[in-house]
């Protein structure tokens, strides 16, 4: 193992067993990547731990319902030494995993058995606490920011690939469950953008791809009237002239920066390494039925707008 740089937490090297795996903890994943359970319906949360200063615990296997009284008592009573864990079933058979490495680092860990991989990070106690707590409330683990996708070394791993047969999921709170499109080599959902139904993709084959996109697409979320109206504005800037002196129509009168606005239909939003995006609209045929593509960054703003189609 190595330090993590900025922690006290080592890091585990590949090679290196798997943390859950070497101290025999139950893995409780029902090989879906699905990560949000607040919807699953009423099946209980369970617990399962092992305090091993104490040498006391309930095993993987035989995981009992708890609430979140119990679970915070359970974690906070723990004997913080290497050995010792705490882990939360969710009601979609996701588990949360923290794992005690000394009394100053706690691993968090996020196991997906059907690509032989976990989300991890090293933690603090406080930190630890409020996930547990956000877990209750029906937030997704997923969400605990800094977790980074590795591989279990020395499994047969089938990760998310192109040539994965089975279906793939991957629930977010903001964008739904997202899908992913073999032939398209991207996940796929439909959300809502400005109380709009759209379509949203993401260019990832793998679920570590994905988990870089995801903060560009929360950013602009975050803003979407802001960004909407760069858009349109950037649009007409670009366009309106383009349609009324090129692609009017017979006995079509020329067409106002609110009109345009108007008739561009936002129809889906792609999301794309290193910041970019693209969106894309249905141009109520004022190009003859043309899509109108408006790309850009985070970093750079909106950069171009075209005709596609």
């Amino acid at each position: 193992m190595v330090a993590t740089p900025g922690s006290s937490c080592p890091r585990y090297e590949l090679g290196e067993a798997p943390r859950w795996e070497s101290l025999g903890l139950k893995v409780m994943g029902d090989d879906s990547l699905t990560v949000s359970w607040k919807d699953k319906g009423s099946r209980p949360v369970k617990y399962f731990y092992y305090d091993k200063a104490k040498d006391i615990g309930i095993a993987g296997d035989d995981a009992e319902e708890v609430d979140l009284d119990r679970a915070l008592q359970v974690w906070d009573s723990l004997t913080r030494t290497g050995g010792s864990y705490f882990g939360i079933v969710c009601p979609n058979d996701l588990t949360l995993q923290l794992i005690w490495e000394d009394d100053q680092c706690v691993w968090v860990e996020i196991p997906f058995p059907k690509i032989g991989g976990s989300l991890y990070k090293p933690s603090t106690y406080e930190e630890c606490t409020q996930a547990i707590e956000d877990t209750f409330a029906g937030k997704d683990p997923e969400r605990i920011e800094g977790l980074q996708f590795e591989d279990w070394p020395g499994k047969q791993a089938k990760d998310i690939t192109l040539e994965s047969e089975e279906p793939v999921e991957f629930a977010t709170e903001e964008f739904g469950e997202l899908w992913l499109n073999g032939d398209l080599a991207r996940f796929e959902s439909e959300t809502q953008w400005n109380q709009e139904e759209v379509e949203i993709s993401f260019d990832a084959e793998t679920l570590e791809q994905l988990q870089e996109l995801l903060p560009t697409a929360r950013t602009l979320w975050s803003d979407q009237t802001g960004w909407n109206q760069k858009i349109e504005d950037y649009a007409v800037g670009k366009l309106l002239d383009l349609k009324n002196d090129v692609w009017l129509q017979e006995d079509e009168t020329k067409v106002t920066a609110e009109q345009f606005k108007s008739r561009m239909i936002l129809e889906s939003i792609n999301i794309e390494s290193g910041g970019h995006f693209t969106f894309w609209y249905d141009d109520d045929d004022m190009f003859w039925c043309h899509m109108i593509e408006i790309r850009g960054s985070l970093k750079e703003g909106l950069t171009s707008a075209g005709l596609a189609g």
